[in-house]
């Protein structure tokens, strides 16, 4: 609960900074006299609290309850995992106090100065080791395929955090290799153990709230195997200046992972059947996860799109060299002149924060979202405060998710339009995405109204389970003797 709650209040800290963010990026005028509110330190900042104190930590927390629930364990150490979960949001908020006094390292998804690295990576093995601890004195031996998720996501953190932290902040690479570790750490942070995070809580709770058994483990093994050996290997854009095998097994890699994406949403899928895929989304928890897969199977499929078209764009031509089809604008044909590369087209255009955006909050966020509204009523023995508050964080989630992701590929889709016109103005090109970022900046206000909730209702249980003595004011007793939020508040 500790966990849940404090990451619930990151989460309200992220959306405040990418609000802050949103409007320093388009009136650049505002607060231009405050060095530490810059737009690459607010920004850096909304990304760190999302991933390490939301994100992480959250994640940790459910794959720890569904380790002790499949399993049938106690969790071990649980005196020592408070500890660490105190010293892990010390550590963020060390990091993210860097980052604003302009000690950032520069490198996506590791902003935070290295002072604070070895402080987060002893919380982190404090409390995966023993969650791993609690597997292994597991009542029930059967590997659940959540499982196989979770516990590889255990590992896979310490892995590749150690492995930035030696290559990026101790002994750091020289040259563009930095850019290249840099590339494969938030590839595989985003990629593989968040996936896996997630996965892991989709596979059990659609079942368990459906009522219905899983399908297809065989499906799940190769998706999960394929997570595991294909995904690590993506992330490097197509232009990078590195040798030009590292950017094509890239694509190569996120092409591949069609494969793993569709496996896991053809056994989420078959397991709904078709009455509770119409269903399900009047449920109060179930939509949260319903969301979740939709959003990993899009953005996913999106972000192999771009590499699937530029393999396209070169085997086409060369079987079908003459044909008409070779002359087609998107197989290697041109658009008013200048040639046309499918994978370049949105490259350093809107779209690449915009699949950020759908895989941290539409699948990743919505996600833990479902889990959390799941387990905090099993843990505290009571419903939530609020069943009003979370449906109004659930359609502030939606709203804001749309309008944050939406307006984003519209605009990067626009980009690369008029960036392939060899004869457009660059000027004339920034119209359309400027008017686009402050749509998303309604989405992300609409994102931090819905966080503010979810951390209410989150206190609300706690001070009225915990805290017996204290009533806040916007609560009230009624006949029975019970508190409960009032209409008003």
């Amino acid at each position: 609960m500790l966990m849940f709650i404090s990451a619930a209040a990151w989460l309200v800290i992220a959306a405040a900074f990418a609000c802050l963010a949103s409007i320093r990026f388009h009136a650049g005028g505002m607060l231009a006299d405050v060095s530490w509110l810059t737009y690459g330190r607010v920004f850096a900042v909304s990304s760190n609290a999302l991933i390490y104190g939301f994100g992480i930590q959250a994640g940790l927390a459910v794959a720890l309850w569904l380790i002790c629930r499949i399993g049938e364990a106690r969790l071990a150490g649980r005196t020592v995992v408070g500890i660490a979960a105190g010293v892990w949001n010390l550590g963020v908020t060390l990091g993210l106090i860097g980052i604003l006094c302009g000690g950032s390292t520069g490198f996506q998804w590791f902003e935070m100065p290295g002072q604070v690295n070895l402080m987060l990576l002893a919380a982190y093995i404090a409390i995966a080791g023993f969650g791993l601890v609690s597997f292994h004195h597991r009542r029930n031996r059967e590997l659940y395929p959540s499982l196989w998720f979770l516990v590889a996501a255990l590992f896979w953190f310490p892995w590749i955090f150690t492995t930035a932290s030696a290559l990026l902040v101790a002994d750091p690479v020289r040259g563009t290799m930095q850019a290249v570790v840099a590339w494969w750490y938030a590839n595989n942070l985003s990629s593989v153990f968040f996936n896996f995070i997630g996965l892991g809580a989709l596979l059990y709770f659609i079942p368990k709230i459906a009522g219905r058994k899983l399908f297809s483990r065989s499906y799940l093994l190769l998706g999960f195997w394929m997570f595991a050996i294909v995904a690590p290997f993506g992330g490097i854009p197509a232009d990078a200046p590195v040798p030009a095998w590292m950017p094509s097994l890239s694509a190569v890699s996120a092409a591949l992972l069609v494969v793993p994406i569709l496996a896991s949403a053809l056994s989420i899928h078959s397991t709904l059947g078709q009455e509770t895929r119409v269903s399900g989304w009047n449920d109060g928890t179930l939509k949260f996860f319903l969301f979740g897969a939709v959003a990993f199977v899009f953005g996913g499929l999106l972000n192999a799109l771009g590499p699937i078209l530029e393999i396209f764009n070169h085997v086409i031509p060369t079987l079908y060299n003459g044909s008409p089809l070779a002359e087609a604008p998107l197989f290697g044909g041109e658009i008013k002149g200048t040639p046309f590369n499918s994978d370049n087209f949105v490259q350093f255009t809107l779209l690449t924060p915009a699949l950020s955006q759908l895989a941290l909050w539409g699948f990743l966020g919505m996600t833990l979202f479902g889990a959390i509204y799941h387990i905090v009523p099993e843990l505290m023995g009571e419903e939530l405060p609020s069943s009003a508050w979370k449906e109004l964080h659930w359609k502030a989630s939606l709203v804001g998710i749309a309008l944050t992701v939406a307006p984003l590929i519209l605009g990067g889709v626009y980009q690369g339009a008029q960036w392939n016109e060899s004869l457009r103005e660059f000027g004339s090109t920034t119209t359309v995405p400027v008017n686009m970022l402050r749509i998303a900046l309604l989405g992300h206000l609409t994102l931090l109204g819905g966080a503010a909730l979810f951390l209410g209702n989150l206190k609300l249980i706690y001070w009225r389970k915990c805290c017996p003595c204290f009533v806040p004011p916007f609560l009230r007793v009624d006949g029975s003797g019970n508190k409960t939020v009032e209409a008003s508040s």
